[in-house]
């Protein structure tokens, strides 16, 4: 089964990419900086038959992706990643997108 690493999962473009890759019957690795506001996120991993993981992940911070390796949710035997969608928002100067 083919696998996908989604950045910035929780919502806007990310969350459609987990959704969409979950339809096509993939196993999915959706990263999001705060998996305790990702509330569609974890309702979508109790309809998908275990096919979605979620994983707290920070793309600007290497301690926090190597925490996410670390943590085995990348790493399963057989199963290497096969897509990896880096999502992410782009902040302009004053937190405005």
């Amino acid at each position: 089964m083919p696998s996908a690493l989604i950045t910035g999962a929780n919502r806007g473009l990310g969350f459609e990419f987990v959704r969409q890759y979950l339809v096509d019957g993939w196993q999915v690795y959706a990263a999001c900086r705060d998996p305790a506001s990702a509330s569609e996120l974890r309702r979508l991993i109790e309809t998908s038959d275990g096919k979605l993981r979620m994983l707290a992940m920070d793309v600007t911070d290497p301690a926090s992706v190597d925490a996410a390796e670390l943590g085995g949710m990348l790493k399963a035997p057989a199963r290497p990643v096969s897509v990896e969608a880096m999502n992410r928002a782009i902040r302009k100067r004053g937190g405005r997108r």
